[in-house]
């Protein structure tokens, strides 16, 4: 198990459990399960999920690539990355989809979790944030196969124009966080008829009620809920414990067949 620069380190000190215990994958590498432990020491997703992706962008600035976005595995939290790993792996395979889309590339952890739990896929991808063309080459050059394509482009808009006539096994939504953009690429995805959605972050209130508001007005209904875990972390000026929300927050839908 590779360890981070100091500098990243600090950042992930940070965020230590509320006894002080670090919670990162060097720290806690010995429990990781026997059969995942191949995968966590895998270069590549090792450089997807550090603080500092691919050691791009400021040097002391926490994934400022990506302005502070933070992915489906982080480097800081390990439980939550096993959790996730284990959730992406189970839905991956039980769907096996061949065509899929997804909204909110950033450092292309969902695409590494598809090379490592499909045998065959086609990946469309996009990103507003023109630096994950070069995650996204990374990944497939790292696989040695190319089926991930990139598209620097604003979703929802472009989910139509730009795939109006595919046909997508299954989507994993998450672009944005607010509530219009959530609910424009439900819509959209509805308009492709994708059969399966994956959105993350239902934590965020706003994002949740897109949800809901979207499964009221169409034929998908809610298959799966996976929640996050939950940290008390920190005191506030109050002396009121904070709730440090980690990675986690995932639901997934189906389209009922009319």
């Amino acid at each position: 198990m590779k360890q981070v620069t100091k500098g990243e380190l600090q950042h992930t000190k940070n965020f230590a459990d509320v006894n002080g215990n670090d919670v990162d994958w060097y720290a806690l590498k010995d429990e990781i399960p026997n059969g995942y432990k191949d995968d966590f020491n895998d270069d590549m997703i090792f450089e997807l999920v550090r603080p500092w992706p691919l050691r791009r962008g400021h040097k002391y600035g926490f994934r400022d690539i990506f302005n502070g976005q933070g992915g489906t595995m982080d480097y800081r939290f390990l439980k939550e990355s096993i959790q996730n790993y284990e959730f992406f792996k189970k839905i991956l395979q039980k769907y096996s989809p061949k065509v899929i889309l997804e909204t909110g590339t950033n450092a292309c952890i969902f695409d590494w979790f598809c090379y490592k739990f499909l045998d065959d896929f086609e990946l469309h991808t996009v990103d507003i944030n023109g630096n994950s063309k070069y995650f996204v080459n990374e990944v497939n050059k790292h696989f040695g196969k190319n089926n991930i394509h990139f598209y620097e482009d604003n979703s929802p808009s472009c989910i139509n124009r730009l795939f109006f006539n595919k046909k997508f096994d299954l989507a994993f939504l998450d672009a944005g966080h607010s509530y219009p953009q959530l609910l424009g690429e439900l819509e959209s995805a509805n308009a492709l008829e994708i059969p399966v959605l994956i959105v993350d972050d239902f934590s965020d209130k706003n994002l949740d009620k897109a949800i809901n508001d979207f499964v009221a007005a169409t034929p998908y209904k809610i298959v799966e809920t996976k929640s996050g875990t939950e940290d008390v972390k920190y005191n506030d000026e109050n002396g009121n414990p904070v709730n440090n929300k980690k990675v986690g927050y995932v639901k997934v839908m189906e389209r009922e067949k009319e």
